[in-house]
C-alpha cells in the first residue's frame, strides 16, 4: 500500500514523502510492464489526487519518471467504474444490490442491478482520512469514536435516503478490505478456498 493521502489527505496535500513511495511502486510497475511489452496502460488517480492543491506536481513526476500519464476521474466517475466491475464479477440477476467500496481517500456507494446504475455517490470518508481526523490515541477513545459515528449519521444523509427509496437487498463489498474480511472468514471456518481463483465470495450477515 502506497499511502498516497498518509501525512496530507486532509490538508489536501501530497506529501513529498508520499510521492516518493507512489514513485517507487510506479518503477517497479515500470520494470514489469516493459518485460511483457505493453503499449496501453490506463492509470487512474482518485480522492487523494483529485483533491490534492499539488497533484499536477505528482501527475509531472510520473510522466517524468516512468512514461505513464495519470487521469485523474471525479467521484461519481469512480463510482460508475467500481459497479462495472462488480456486474462482470458477480451474478446479480434482477435483485437490488448496495455495492461499497472503502478506500483510502473515499468511499463509494452504489445502488443497482444487473442491467443497471440506480444511485451512485462517493464520499470523502476514507480510512486515510479517519485515521487522520479521529485516530488520534491508539487504542482509539470512546469519545472520538462517538464523534466519528456523528459524524457519519451527517455525511452519509443522503445513502440514509438512497436506501429508504431503492430498499436493496444484499451488500456487495468491493476491494481490499472486504478481501481481508472475507480471508478472516475462510481461516475462521478453515474452508479451503483461494481467493485468488474465483471472483466473489459470499460472506453470511451473521458472520
Amino acid at each position: 500500500a502506497v499511502g498516497l493521502g498518509k501525512g496530507g489527505i486532509n490538508t489536501n496535500i501530497i506529501t513529498e514523502e508520499a510521492i516518493e513511495r507512489a514513485l517507487t511502486t510506479l518503477r517497479a510497475f515500470r520494470v514489469v510492464l516493459d518485460s511483457y511489452a505493453v503499449e496501453h496502460i490506463i492509470a487512474t488517480g482518485t480522492s487523494a489526487i483529485r483533491s490534492a492543491t499539488n497533484k499536477q506536481q505528482l501527475i509531472d513526476c510520473i510522466k517524468k519518471e516512468v512514461n505513464i500519464e495519470v487521469e485523474v476521474i471525479n467521484g461519481e466517475r469512480e463510482a460508475e467504474l467500481i459497479f462495472r466491475g462488480v456486474q462482470q464479477a458477480i451474478p446479480m440477476e434482477e435483485k437490488t444490490s448496495l455495492a461499497m467500496d472503502i478506500g483510502g481517500g473515499s468511499v463509494e456507494f452504489i445502488i443497482g442491478n444487473s442491467k443497471e446504475i440506480i444511485w451512485k455517490k462517493s464520499f470523502e470518508i476514507g480510512g486515510q482520512r479517519l485515521i487522520e481526523r479521529f485516530h488520534m490515541h491508539d487504542p482509539m477513545r470512546e469519545e472520538d469514536r462517538i464523534t466519528m459515528h456523528e459524524y457519519f449519521n451527517s455525511a452519509l444523509m443522503p445513502l440514509d435516503e438512497a436506501i429508504k427509496k431503492w430498499e436493496p437487498t444484499q451488500l456487495i463489498g468491493c476491494s481490499g478490505t472486504f478481501d481481508t474480511l472475507a480471508e478472516m472468514n475462510i481461516q475462521y471456518h478453515r474452508e479451503k478456498i483461494l481467493l485468488e481463483n474465483q471472483t466473489s465470495y459470499l460472506l453470511s450477515l451473521a458472520d
